[in-house]
Formats: structure tokens, sequence, C-alpha cells
């Protein structure tokens, strides 16, 4: 027996079940099919994910290559950053469409975010040497993975591209900087001051700020971009750190010891945190 459209009008508890023994039955056409699909969307916005995954699933076991039925679970496994079923679902679609740049791009994804680093790069590059006009998600992730595996100027172009296409975006800009940090460090501060501009309600882009002054030796500069910077972008344990271990440099030894005392609660085990007052109190 098919589902046709008509169900798709039942109340949500009646879909429920319906879809509970549709479960059950095999699927007999293409019309049932994209029927089923219809139900599974709605189940999505009844809250039932597990059954409309079911559907698809359905869908995909008697037609491999239903583009709608993978195109949906795919959209759905990222939303919800299942990345393993992600992953599945796009090689299951490559067996049968193996230069699929979609499914490459979102095999790639799934890779990196799983840590396959190596495959992701293999995914993403060839993808961006197909298509120009990747999408800023796709070549970020690329970034990451290059990045990740010390191919610094390759990564960088990866991040120059996704920002060029996503000019404002703060996860974009904030991996650039990461980037440059790597390999270019005065170039690096540079887009952290203008990512401050852009997004000053956001303190990575400070902490990236002072980390970058800090990674270049400029001790005094992070002291006084610190001091200038808003008392509540400077709570975070990662600024204050930054902050400390300048002061421990700069001085005064005054303000440096205050600096690591208010760190021991938020960083109790941290090695350089108890070796700096040491060596403050040995300077006495």
């Amino acid at each position: 027996q098919n589902v046709d459209h008509a169900d798709m009008t039942i109340l949500p508890e009646s879909r429920h079940a319906l879809a509970q023994e549709l479960c059950g039955r095999p699927v007999t056409s293409q019309a049932d099919a994209t029927a089923r699909l219809t139900l599974a969307k709605d189940l999505l916005r009844d809250g039932h994910d597990a059954l409309a995954d079911a559907l698809r699933d359905q869908v995909l076991s008697t037609f491999p290559d239903h583009d709608a039925a993978r195109s949906d679970a795919m959209a759905q496994a990222m939303k919800r950053a299942d990345f393993s079923r992600l992953a599945d679902l796009a090689a299951a679609g490559l067996a049968h469409r193996p230069d699929d740049l979609e499914l490459l791009r979102a095999r790639g994804i799934a890779r990196r975010r799983l840590g396959d680093l190596d495959g992701a790069i293999i995914d993403l590059r060839h993808v961006k040497q197909k298509n120009p006009s990747l999408d800023a998600l796709a070549l970020m992730e690329l970034g990451r993975a290059l990045s990740a595996t010390k191919q610094h100027s390759e990564a960088i172009a990866a991040f120059d591209m996704a920002v060029a296409k996503a000019p404002k975006h703060p996860p974009v800009l904030h991996a650039q900087i990461v980037a440059y940090r790597e390999a270019e460090l005065s170039e690096a501060v540079d887009l952290a001051c203008a990512a401050r501009a852009m997004h000053p309600e956001r303190p990575i882009f400070l902490e990236e700020h002072l980390a970058c002054l800090a990674k270049l030796g400029r001790h005094s500069d992070v002291v006084t971009t610190a001091d200038a910077a808003p008392f509540e972008q400077m709570q975070s344990p990662r600024a204050r750190s930054i902050l400390a271990q300048s002061l421990l440099v700069t001085g005064p030894a005054e303000r440096a010891e205050g600096a690591l005392v208010d760190l021991l609660a938020d960083l109790p085990d941290a090695p350089w945190l108890h070796s700096g007052l040491i060596d403050l109190a040995m300077r006495r």
C-alpha cells in the first residue's frame, strides 16, 4: 500500500502513527518515495527526527540514487553536526556518482570534522579545483585541514578565498587569523585589528590580537592594548593569561604578581603560572 499526499494533512499524532506503520512496509514506487519524503519533512517539524531519518533511509534503500532523499538526509545530518552520518551518506552516494562535487564536498567536510585530515584535503582540494565558486564553509574546512597538517601557504590561500566570499562572518575571520598567526605574524596582527573593528562585541578577536602581539615579542604593546580594551573583554582566562605573561616581561612586578594571583582560581594547575610566581618571589 502506498501513502499519498492526502495523508500529509493529518494531525501530528496521526502522522507519527502513519510513519511508524510505513517503516514496516517497502517503498513501492517513485510516487510512494516522494510522499514519504514529504511526510519526513512534516515529522521534522513535529520533532520526530529519528522517524524522519528512518523514512528517508527506506527511500534510499530502495532507490540508492534518489537525489531528494540523499540531499534532505545530508542537510539534516549537517544541521545536527552528525558528521559520521554525513560521511556515510556522502560515501554511499559517491558509490553511484563518484565525480559528484556536492557529495565530495559533504564527505570532505565530514572527514575534517571526524579528524581524517588527509581524506578531507583530497576531497576538498579536488572540489576547489573543479569548482572555483566553492562556498566559504568548504574553503574554511579545507584551510583548517591544511593548517593542521602544516601546509600553511595553501591554508592561507584557502582562508583568503573564504573571507572574500564571507567577509564579515566571524568564524571565517577567526580561522583566517589563526592560519596567519602560524605563518605570517605581522599580517595576523593587522587582520586581528580589522576583525576587532568589524566585530567589537566579540572578545575572541581581542584575544587573537593579544596572542599575535605576544608571539611577536611585543609585550609592551600587549599591555597597552589590554589596558585600552573594554573591561568585560579582558575577563576571559586566555586574555588575562596573555596579559599576565607579558607583565612578567615588562613589569611592574607588583602588577604581574597580582595578575598571576588573580588567575589561580581559573588555572590552578597551570605550570607557567606557578613558575611565574616563584620567579617574581626570587627577584625580590
